[in-house]
């Protein structure tokens, strides 16, 4: 029969005591162990090797181009120390124009070599266009905003869907002055933006999806342009009003008439030059038939009449557009868009008019003051 020594009963006691400070220690040092980790990631994802692993990043829009956009203007304001003048809009000058064209073009006829972003948006009207031009001008104080309008924009309804999809994310709240703890870290995280494009892996749509966001990345110059490919418009495709994929076109162009929640909008944008950017209103030269859909000739003239009266009443200049005949049918995808062989004529033709502007009516495109750059 063995006989427990005290000392050995007391030591035993003191060991089990000992055990339970050093858990507690354990989950001290691994939650700081996890939060270093977080740290080192996040300093990697600041560093040039994480966009060279990891070429795409997110806001958490559902809008994935605006996300290409943005994040490309992120970077050539990095990489030149700001930015001068952004060509705003939507898909017409997505890859109706070729920032590089249109700036040599500039400096040859004026002799100032402006740095110059195209941010041209598939899908958007001058509702959510407003909201972009908002963000552009808080982030990167651009010298000048050239909006790039057209008649569809002004259709009360026209586009809501979209507009109420692309405003509906954490970020965008949190930019618009909203109280978003998700919008905040997604706005100063860079880890998360690159973790973001991978949020929807278990969709069965998302590798599609996800190729077709890093195709488009591809194509995009580092200004902005998104050269269009397609080719064979015939100007002998005339709008249909009996063929039924034409019809939607027509009940929405029925009518016409400026919306005055629409042209809130427009001025919304024009008083950003309140802040110190320049806007410069004009339009992207279309081909005659896409006028088709909203009537007789005098409705567009009465259109141009009014919208250039409702820019000049809010401050601001409205530069007619191009002649169209100047642009070559080859030269176009489809009645209202251009490719890569229609957007370099258009990019000369466009300096050259806004180089005039300047030279005859003092209405020049400004740089941005190098205090009110990031």
């Amino acid at each position: 029969m063995s006989i427990e020594h005290p000392e050995s009963s007391s030591t035993g006691k003191q060991s089990s005591q000992k055990k339970s400070p050093s858990f507690l220690i354990s989950l001290v040092w691994g939650f700081a162990a996890f939060i270093v980790m977080l740290g080192a990631l996040e300093g990697f994802s600041r560093t040039k090797y994480a966009a060279e692993l990891f070429p795409l990043r997110s806001v958490g829009s559902y809008h994935g181009q605006f996300e290409l956009k943005w994040f490309e203007l992120q970077d050539y304001v990095q990489e030149n120390g700001g930015v001068d003048v952004v060509l705003l809009g939507n898909s017409m000058v997505n890859t109706g124009i070729d920032p590089a064209v249109f700036a040599e073009r500039y400096q040859q006829l004026t002799g100032q070599n402006l740095r110059i972003f195209n941010f041209g948006i598939d899908a958007l009207t001058v509702e959510a266009v407003s909201v972009v031009a908002e963000l552009i001008e808080s982030h990167y104080h651009p010298g000048t905003i050239v909006l790039f309008t057209e008649m569809r924009d002004y259709i009360a309804g026209n586009g809501v869907e979209v507009t109420a999809q692309f405003l509906d994310n954490s970020w965008m709240r949190y930019q618009l002055g909203a109280s978003s703890l998700e919008g905040y870290m997604i706005d100063h995280s860079a880890l998360l933006e690159y973790l973001l494009p991978y949020r929807n892996w278990s969709n069965s749509s998302f590798i599609d999806s996800f190729r077709m966001d890093l195709y488009r990345k591809g194509n995009i110059t580092a200004q902005g342009y998104e050269p269009d490919m397609h080719a064979g418009f015939e100007n002998s495709d005339l709008p249909d009003p009996s063929d039924p994929a034409e019809q939607l076109r027509y009940q929405q162009a029925a009518d016409f008439s400026i919306d005055p929640d629409r042209v809130r909008n427009l001025q919304d944008i024009i008083g950003l030059q309140q802040s110190g950017t320049q806007v410069i209103v004009t339009e992207i030269p279309v081909y005659p038939t896409y006028y088709l859909y909203f009537g007789s000739a005098s409705v567009r003239e009465q259109y141009l009449t009014d919208i250039a009266a409702i820019v000049q009443a809010a401050g601001s200049q409205f530069i007619p557009p191009v002649d169209e005949v100047l642009i070559p049918i080859p030269g176009r995808s489809d009645d209202h868009h251009m490719n890569y062989i229609g957007a370099p004529i258009y990019s000369r033709l466009l300096a050259a008019q806004l180089a005039q502007a300047c030279s005859q009516s003092g209405i020049c495109l400004s740089s941005a003051s190098q205090a009110d750059q990031p």
